[in-house]
């Protein structure tokens, strides 16, 4: 596999923030600047709080990422992960092909720089954790809202249904992950009898 020319990665880079850009001015536009301002004024000092806690959680998470890579994450700064996970994350808000494609590019960058499976895998736990994580709050959400959804018997069967499949499935990787299946966990090698 050819590896890119350095003279191509700067033109690439601009590009993307020249794309970026566009597209963030073509969103307001669309939006309307004089309705976005207002939105901004009506909330106040709580547009601060929700973007200065959102910016915490992404720190945490890349520092929780970063923490997979094991002994090679002295091989690539702090600042720079954070800017791989705000890449992917953005990726991610175009769907599922989002997420591969931002899961991808971080992947591809790492690899660069430390091994191909330390890499891979790290990546691949992340976005693992986070996908759990978020079942988790799913949760605990569905089941603090219960008592207070209408009395609607199939809307109470369908959100119990929702909480009590969505635990059996935590249940299930829990398990194969216990057992080392080698569907959703790497086995370790064996020694081998001289």
């Amino acid at each position: 596999m050819s590896k890119m020319p350095s003279r191509a990665r700067p033109a690439l880079r601009f590009l993307a923030v020249i794309g970026s850009v566009a597209l963030l001015g073509y969103l307001v536009w669309h939006a309307g600047p004089a309705a976005l301002w207002q939105n901004l004024i009506r909330l106040g000092w709580g547009f601060t709080a929700v973007i200065s806690l959102a910016g915490i959680s992404h720190l945490v998470r890349t520092w929780a990422w970063r923490l997979t890579l094991g002994t090679e994450r002295h091989k690539i700064s702090f600042p720079n992960l954070v800017g791989l996970r705000l890449g992917a994350e953005a990726a991610g808000q175009l769907g599922i092909l989002g997420q591969t494609f931002g899961d991808s590019v971080r992947v591809s960058h790492l690899s660069r720089l430390i091994q191909k499976t330390c890499c891979l895998a790290s990546v691949t736990l992340d976005r693992g954790l986070y996908l759990v994580t978020g079942m988790i709050v799913t949760i605990g959400g569905l089941v603090a809202a219960l008592p207070l959804l209408s009395r609607t018997h199939a809307l109470h069967f369908y959100a119990g249904l929702l909480i009590v499949g969505s635990a059996a499935f935590l249940l299930f990787v829990l398990v194969t992950m216990r057992k080392r299946s080698p569907v959703l966990s790497p086995q370790r090698p064996r020694p081998q009898s001289p």
